[in-house]
């Protein structure tokens, strides 16, 4: 499916797998802010996730996930966004 539309319908189509073309009844100017914003549009990506250490204690984890309001929290080999992803604790395994 494709459609003439702006910025925020052409995102809803794109979520849903289809195409909204920019219209031209706006100047080159506002065409080109409408691609930007939906070029940069990011759903459900964290650029800067909050992660912890498998040494990190449950204390660790609790006080984490009081302060952010996580209910699920990374756990990678040098608690850095690049580095390995060993597993994720989510609320379900600590509630107990």
């Amino acid at each position: 499916m494709d459609t003439v539309t702006e910025w925020e319908m052409a995102i809803a189509m794109a979520l849903m797998g289809g195409i909204g073309i920019i219209h031209s009844n706006n100047n080159a100017e506002e065409q080109a802010s409408h691609v930007r914003r939906v070029k940069k549009y990011e759903q459900g990506f964290i650029n800067n996730p909050v992660t912890l250490r498998p040494t990190d204690t449950v204390r660790d984890l609790l006080e984490t996930k009081a302060k952010h309001g996580f209910s699920g929290i990374p756990i990678t080999e040098s608690n850095e966004k690049h580095s390995k992803l060993l597993g994720l604790v989510t609320s379900r395994d600590i509630d107990f």
